[in-house]
């Protein structure tokens, strides 16, 4: 094998060279190979043009596109221009609306109409699409009107007008929004491959693993910039739908940062950030709840979310700021940073949304993203790397604990059967009443050790895996009758009487593993006995059909015992588990028997066990 291993690694390098040529050689035929695609009359420019608003008496004055005009929500904003000479048939107008009812006239003639009034089913306004409106070379010299209106902030809004056939004009938006595109999607396979991973380490260590909250974190900002992105319309066509997709994401998308940031601060602040999750969840409710009910959009709600990822912003950043004067924050110093850098881009796209532009660039976003990621993932590798050692650690303790209770159960089990036999002889010689006294209560003592040495010996061989199943052939009857005989003297003892029922309708031959079934009922039949004073202890067997062809055999334990509270019944199979110690002083045990029974029955396939 180690002659092999050079070998493999010179394929290694071959292959990573050749990968790395294949890429060479696309980026190079990308700039030296002429275009073969066949769109040789392709362009794209800015519709550059003098644009005046008309008013409602017919007065008009120049106005700067892109930009905003002075209008009222919900206020008919009209503007015109002339086509100017230079335009061609096949071509189109490109208007970026931006939540606006659009008609477009030329000539007087309604050329084009852009809204969501009749197909909405929530809402007051229409959502932001490119707005293609056809061009003719007889349109030349003819007045083009466009007439918007909204409902929202956005009321009077123009935005650069692109003029050339579509395939120019979808290219040139491509090149302009592309990348973001490109880099949401990346993040969105990034944050799915994280959960994915997370939730497979969490399978393995049971435990949670924060960075499965980063990781969907993650997810709501890829699914939010690609629901807001312009080229959204390329690829979904419900775009009401993703409008709604990218408030939803917004509106959520602070909850599993606070919850990541919570989880690594080990809930130290509980309150602060039971405060930012319920804040977080309440703006979602009452936004969601007024955009449904028609009293208000999303897009005028927009401040108000903001308002809400601010304040959980710093309520992470008031946990944060007294983990430092605790001392706590070397912990996780690295995922500070990282949050640190997230915030400052943060801040950044929504200074740009507000004061630059209403074109979502998410680029900052997702950089902040990468380096918090990038921390994180240094985070949960030191964790993991606790956790295996943690759990090395109390795999070896428990083998250790494990294989010395087998060996000290085993090694006093001998002198104990020795001391047993030894006073069976002593009790058959014996003729002396006090003495045999003595006798009797050695010999119970005896075998009440020997009771619960085997049960230390049955718990540890189960724990260390050594217990195998061994199916054989086995009468019924035989099972029930070995089962209850096994603790029949003890009912006599205590005066209790016992009851058996065996539905006749039951077959009488089976297949299983009789010794294990056995000491199944034999166990919760000695726990019924042992902790029932007066009474009786019932012990039944039916048949239930499942369907045609098979039925299911139910053995039932029931006794007039002291019982159980309610609330100790979830734990009643736990080992080394008893319940009201003072009243159960004279009941010898060691809480292992129905944990025995219940762990035995798991190994056993189709046999369940229950409580009521």
């Amino acid at each position: 094998m180690a002659k092999r291993k050079p070998l493999l690694s010179k394929t290694a390098g071959i292959f990573y060279l050749l990968v790395l040529g294949v890429i060479l050689f696309v980026i190079i035929g990308n700039f030296c190979i002429p275009n073969e695609i066949g769109y040789k009359n392709t362009e794209c420019q800015e519709f550059d043009v003098k644009w005046y608003r008309v008013l409602a008496d017919g007065e008009k004055y120049e106005i700067e596109v892109p930009g905003k005009c002075e209008a009222e929500s919900g206020e008919l904003v009209v503007t015109e221009a002339v086509v100017p000479s230079y335009v061609s048939d096949g071509k189109f107008l490109c208007f970026r609306n931006s939540l606006h009812d659009m008609q477009v006239y030329i000539d007087g003639e309604l050329r084009h109409e852009y809204t969501t009034k009749d197909t909405r089913i929530f809402g007051k306004t229409s959502e932001n699409v490119f707005v293609f409106v056809p061009v003719y070379a007889k349109d030349a010299g003819k007045t083009l009107r466009v007439e918007i209106s909204s409902l929202s902030s956005y009321s009077g809004t123009m935005n650069t007008v692109y003029y050339g056939d579509q395939f120019a004009i979808w290219k040139t938006l491509v090149e302009m929004y592309g990348m973001e595109f490109v880099i949401a999607s990346f993040m969105l396979v990034l944050a799915v491959i994280t959960i994915v991973i997370c939730m497979l380490l969490k399978a393995c260590y049971r435990k949670e693993i924060g960075l499965e909250y980063l990781g969907w974190g993650i997810l709501l900002v890829a699914i939010w910039i690609i629901s807001v992105n312009s080229l959204r319309q390329l690829f979904f066509s419900k775009i009401t739908l993703i409008s709604f997709i990218n408030y939803f994401s917004l509106m959520l998308l602070p909850l599993p940062f606070a919850m990541y940031i919570n989880y690594i601060q080990k809930f130290r602040y509980k309150k602060i950030h039971y405060m930012i999750d319920t804040l977080i969840l309440g703006n979602f409710a009452i936004c969601s709840v007024l955009q449904f009910l028609n009293i208000a959009d999303f897009a005028q709600m927009l401040m108000m979310i903001h308002a809400v990822f601010v304040i959980s912003v710093l309520g992470v950043c008031v946990s944060i700021f007294l983990d430092i004067k605790k001392g706590y924050i070397r912990s996780y110093l690295l995922i500070v940073v990282g949050f640190i850098v997230l915030v400052v881009a943060a801040i950044a796209e929504v200074l740009q949304l507000y004061i630059c532009d209403d074109i979502v660039n998410a680029t900052e976003i997702c950089v902040g993203l990468i380096v918090l990621l990038f921390m994180a993932v240094i985070k949960t590798q030191q964790d993991i790397v606790n956790l295996e050692r943690e759990r090395q650690k109390v795999m070896f303790d428990n083998k250790n604990q494990t294989e010395f209770l087998a060996k000290m159960s085993y090694e006093i089990r001998t002198p104990i059967n020795t001391m047993i036999g030894m006073n069976e002889i002593i009790a058959r010689e014996n003729k002396n009443e006090e003495i045999a006294q003595y006798v009797f209560n050695a010999q119970q003592a005896g075998r009440t050790l020997l009771a619960l040495v085997n049960d230390v010996l049955d718990f540890s061989k189960i724990e260390s895996g050594k217990t195998e199943i061994v199916n054989e052939n086995y009468r019924l009857a035989d099972l029930i009758l070995e089962s209850y005989g096994m603790v029949s003297e003890r009912l006599e003892k205590k005066a209790l009487r016992g009851t058996v029922y065996c539905d006749p309708k039951i077959p009488s031959e089976y297949e299983g593993d009789l010794p294990h079934i056995r000491q199944i009922l034999v166990n919760l039949l000695s726990n019924a006995v042992k902790y029932t004073e007066k009474g009786v202890v019932d012990f039944s067997v039916r048949a239930k059909k499942l369907d045609e062809h098979n039925m299911s055999v139910e053995f039932t334990v029931k006794d007039s015992g002291i019982g159980i509270k309610p609330e100790n019944l979830a734990k009643i199979f736990n080992k080394f588990e008893r319940f009201d110690i003072s009243k159960n002083r004279k009941s010898e045990g060691t809480g292992l028997g129905l944990n025995i029974a219940k762990q035995l029955a798991n190994l056993i396939k189709n046999l369940k066990i229950q409580v009521s």
